[in-house]
C-alpha cells in the first residue's frame, strides 16, 4: 500500500516536471516568434534616413571700392566729357567753361592733387617697397608740421598765387616727400643691411636695396 502511494507520489511529481518544461518551452518559443518579427530580415532594405537640409553658404561677394586717386580722376574725366557734351565738342568754348567755372578749378585741380599722390606711391613701390610703419608715421608729421605751415605763409600772397605756381608748390612737396621718406629708409638700411655683399663667384656687389635707394637719391 505504501508502495503504490509513493509510487502514485513519483509519476505526479514526473508529470508536474514534464507540464513545467512543456510551458517553458512553449514561452521560449513565443519570446523567439517575437524577437524574429521585431528583427528585420538580413536582405531587407534600411529604413530611409531623414537627413537635415544642408545649407549651401555662399561665398562672400568682394565689395566694389574706388580709391581716392580712381575717384578724382573719374570726376575729372566726367568734368571734361560733360564740358565737351555741353559745348557741342568745340574745344574753344570747352576751355573757356573750364578756367572760368569755380567747380572746375575744384574738380580739376584735386585731380592735379590725386596724380602727385599716384606719382608719389609708384616712386617708392618701384624704389623702395612697402613703407614700413615708422616711415608712415615721419610721412604723416612732415605733413602735419611742414606742409601747414607752408600752406599759411602762402596765404600772404594769395593774390599773386596762379595754376602755375600752385603745380609747381605740388612738385615741390613730391620731391620732399620723397627725400623724407628716402632719408628715413637709408638710416634703416644703414642699421640693418650691409651695403657690400658677397656676389656671384665670391665677388663684392652692391645690395639690392642700397642700389635702388642711391638710384632715388640722385634723381
Amino acid at each position: 500500500m505504501a508502495t503504490d502511494v509513493a509510487e502514485d507520489d513519483e509519476a505526479r511529481r514526473q508529470r508536474e516536471l514534464e507540464e513545467m518544461m512543456m510551458r517553458d518551452e512553449e514561452e521560449d518559443g513565443v519570446d523567439n516568434e517575437a524577437v524574429n518579427r521585431a528583427a528585420p530580415p538580413d536582405n531587407a532594405m534600411p529604413p530611409p534616413q531623414m537627413h537635415e537640409p544642408v545649407m549651401i553658404q555662399a561665398a562672400p561677394s568682394k565689395k566694389f571700392s574706388l580709391s581716392y586717386v580712381q575717384c578724382s580722376f573719374l570726376a575729372a574725366i566726367v568734368l571734361v566729357w560733360y564740358t565737351l557734351r555741353r559745348s557741342q565738342e568745340q574745344w574753344y568754348l570747352s576751355l573757356v567753361f573750364l578756367s572760368s567755372s569755380k567747380f572746375s578749378y575744384v574738380v580739376l585741380g584735386n585731380a592735379m592733387v590725386a596724380l602727385h599722390v599716384w606719382m608719389f606711391g609708384w616712386i617708392t613701390r618701384s624704389l623702395l617697397g612697402e613703407l614700413r610703419l615708422m616711415e608712415r608715421e615721419g610721412l604723416q608729421d612732415f605733413f602735419r608740421w611742414n606742409v601747414t605751415e607752408t600752406c599759411l605763409a602762402l596765404t600772404m600772397f594769395r593774390s599773386e598765387l596762379n595754376v602755375g605756381s600752385a603745380c609747381f608748390f605740388l612738385t615741390l612737396i613730391l620731391w620732399k616727400c620723397v627725400h623724407w621718406v628716402s632719408e628715413l629708409r637709408e638710416q634703416h638700411l644703414r642699421m640693418t643691411q650691409e651695403a657690400i655683399v658677397v656676389g656671384w663667384r665670391g665677388y663684392p656687389k652692391v645690395h639690392p636695396s642700397h642700389r635702388k635707394l642711391f638710384f632715388l637719391i640722385n634723381v
